[in-house]
């Protein structure tokens, strides 16, 4: 049994891993950006991020810039203020909520390309209204606290037993693995609301292809760290991948 639910897990692995490979030329094979500015919501509610996104990066750029470093060379002053903000950007992705307030806030991009992977997939249409969209946003944000704070304990506990246990040296990879995970349902479940499950079944599915959702999220995080970029083709190939993967996994078990 051992045996076969880590195959199980490889092979799940090894689909999302393939999938994220193919995401780009999916996404311009089939066309899954066609659509997106055609209703006006949409438009504005992209542009209103743009604007916000440039704010956070000012914002970034400001706090290790404006202070002045006296009794330095000119050129070491530079190299050091460069390198705290590469370290201050890197902070910013990594600690704390960053990685769920980003899926809030570009959650239209994972509405819009969730549900054309789907429709591609099945050939159905999928409801794209700004009511539909409301709704997706309110689980969203349910989803993302929830997942924040399970994260979070679930890190807490590893990290105190693996002091206990003389193996701190790989807590960095066990609280990856956590983190990966958690962030993975949350990709997860924008396809499982799309399919009209609630976040019990969701979560109760989920929990069977624990491969598919640390691979998502795992994916999402280090896109997550390409600069400027990263905040938008985090989401966006993320969601790709854990449609065409739960998709294909979960034909026969999602009516």
């Amino acid at each position: 049994m051992k045996n076969n639910r880590l195959s199980l897990f490889i092979s799940d692995l090894y689909l999302v891993i393939h999938y994220f490979s193919d995401s780009i030329s999916y996404i311009r094979k089939h066309k899954l950006y066609s659509g997106m500015f055609e209703a006006k919501w949409f438009a504005n509610l992209v542009i209103g991020l743009g604007v916000l996104m440039y704010l956070q990066f000012y914002w970034i750029a400001k706090r290790v810039f404006v202070s002045s470093e006296e009794n330095q060379e000119v050129v070491i002053a530079s190299i050091s203020k460069l390198g705290n903000f590469f370290t201050e950007t890197y902070d910013f992705l990594f600690v704390g909520a960053f990685k769920y307030i980003v899926l809030i806030l570009l959650e239209i991009f994972v509405f819009h390309f969730i549900r054309k992977t789907i429709e591609e997939l099945s050939g159905l249409q999928e409801e794209a209204s700004f009511s539909a969209f409301k709704n997706a946003l309110k689980r969203m944000v349910k989803i993302t606290i929830r997942n924040f704070f399970l994260e979070t304990i679930f890190s807490w506990i590893a990290i105190a037993v693996l002091a206990i246990l003389g193996l701190s040296f790989i807590k960095i990879v066990v609280v990856f693995i956590i983190q990966a995970y958690f962030l993975g349902f949350t990709l997860i479940d924008n396809y499982h609301e799309i399919r009209n499950l609630d976040i019990k079944k969701s979560e109760a599915l989920t929990r069977n292809y624990p491969g598919v959702a640390i691979g998502v999220g795992a994916g999402f995080t280090l896109l997550l760290a390409i600069p400027i970029l990263g905040p938008i083709l985090a989401p966006v190939l993320a969601g790709v991948t854990a449609a065409r993967t739960m998709f294909d996994l979960q034909m026969d078990e999602i009516i």
